[in-house]
């Protein structure tokens, strides 16, 4: 049972039950290796990923990583709203963590994370404050409103939030696409944000010209 008072999380000991299921949404082209060994960068370990399959490369890291329980391929649905419902079905965590595939990790991101929420009984969603850190390394950090105006800038659920899986329990039943899904997880939920940008993007829009290459971000700011 991953709840705090039945268990502990040791870095680097795989449970059969994690902690936390990081769910990839989209899977972008060219990122699911590099965003798999971002998460196994990241201080805290207790957790299981989900991508999104339907790519030759996903399927490849599916097929390469087959006897990793940490890793499991989502098959491709009649769309993609049916896919990322059938992610969140199979997730196992105690906490669910939405992260868009363009996204680069600070190392602290899941441990801070996850503290927010052991500490804070009532909140069911803890976000991020996001960099966009551009091609000349400057960065832009995004706080409050600003972070919901980016998150609609990028797709249908948040760049990043971690969040308590009873919500998402409530809210399957009914079905939906994953922004309904999300709208309704929001409403029912307490929101908490960590000021630092753990998280970064490499553009204000999916509509800019992206890098071919993205790499993990380091440092945090407090002020």
């Amino acid at each position: 049972i991953p709840h705090r008072f039945y268990r502990k999380s040791e870095r680097g000991y795989i449970y059969e039950t994690p902690k936390v299921s990081w769910v990839v949404t989209p899977t972008v082209a060219g990122r699911a290796a590099d965003l798999w060994k971002q998460f196994l960068k990241q201080s805290f370990t207790d957790f299981e990923v989900l991508f999104m399959g339907g790519s030759a490369e996903v399927d490849r890291l599916g097929e390469t990583l087959a006897g990793d329980p940490r890793l499991t391929v989502v098959p491709s649905g009649a769309d993609e709203g049916s896919q990322f419902r059938a992610a969140l079905e199979a997730s196992r965590g105690e906490y669910v963590a939405l992260l868009h595939g363009w996204a680069s990790l600070d190392h602290r991101l899941l441990s801070r994370a996850v503290r927010r929420l052991d500490g804070n009984p009532r909140t069911s969603v803890v976000r991020s404050g996001y960099q966009i850190v551009t091609g000349d390394g400057n960065a832009t950090y995004l706080y409050d409103e600003a972070m919901t105006d980016l998150d609609a800038e990028w797709g249908d659920v948040p760049v990043f939030a971690l969040t308590r899986r009873r919500e998402w329990a409530k809210v399957l039943r009914e079905g939906g696409e994953a922004a309904q899904l999300w709208g309704r997880v929001e409403e029912l939920s307490d929101v908490k944000a960590l000021r630092d940008g753990l998280v970064a993007l490499p553009a204000m829009s999916p509509a800019h010209e992206l890098p071919n290459e993205f790499p993990a971000i380091t440092g945090e700011r407090t002020q």
